[in-house]
């Protein structure tokens, strides 16, 4: 597993732990992170909320 895959699989853990669910692969966390970031109705928390604060 490269780093690259691993960090993909943490970031849709993490959000999985907040309810959204994302396919499997990269190309679909690139298309859907940028809308989930800008969600202002959505509140991150734990490590997504350090790097991507609303």
């Amino acid at each position: 597993m490269t780093r690259r895959t691993a960090v993909v699989n943490q970031i849709r853990s993490l959000l999985l732990e907040r309810g959204i669910i994302l396919r499997k692969g990269r190309k679909y966390v690139d298309q859907e992170l940028p809308r989930i970031l800008e969600n202002a109705e959505l509140t991150l928390s734990g490590p997504l909320g350090r790097y991507w604060p609303n």
